[in-house]
């Protein structure tokens, strides 16, 4: 696995973006998982508000 890169600030996304990958390759990509990583991009987004005032 590829370190995360923290230099640009979307170490969270990075983590999304491998766990989808993780995710596809094992071939289970069903709605459960889908909605856990929508509810993860709100978590993301509101994060982001709230550390970049």
């Amino acid at each position: 696995m590829e370190p995360i890169d923290r230099s640009s600030g979307g170490g969270l996304e990075a983590l999304r973006v491998e766990l989808i990958k993780l995710v596809m390759s094992k071939g289970v990509a069903n709605e459960k998982v889908i909605k856990l990583s929508e509810k993860l991009d709100c978590e993301i987004v509101s994060a982001m508000k709230t550390y970049s005032r």
